[in-house]
């Protein structure tokens, strides 16, 4: 994926739903986390199957949708990203703490 491609984003990568492991999700809505979540919008995944009301609309929907949070949470650095960026097991938490890494790194460069 070329994030400098606005198509291949809009089609690529857009579209992937979020999901939820089956186990987490009480403990997400008691903590009212999954307000106006419905299966049209996310997957389950229970006993390695995932259940949405349409089906998947990608095989790898779910790690089109990494792609989609881990573009979201480095957009917070207010900047264009440019590199590659290489993710394994991304999460919220991670993505967000590079976020941070990298505006430490051009705090500096805009020091100097």
């Amino acid at each position: 994926f070329a994030a400098t491609d606005p198509e291949a984003y809009e089609t690529e990568i857009a579209g992937g739903r979020t999901f939820v492991d089956f186990r987490d999700l009480q403990q997400l809505l008691a903590m009212g986390l999954v307000k106006g979540g419905s299966l049209d919008a996310a997957a389950i995944i229970h006993d390695g199957a995932i259940i949405c009301k349409e089906g998947l609309r990608y095989p790898n929907e779910i790690v089109r949708h990494k792609i989609l949070d881990l573009i979201g949470d480095l957009y917070l650095c207010g900047r264009r990203v440019t590199g590659t960026v290489i993710a394994i097991k991304p999460g919220h938490s991670k993505n967000v703490e590079l976020a941070g890494m990298l505006l430490r790194e051009i705090a500096a460069m805009e020091a100097k």
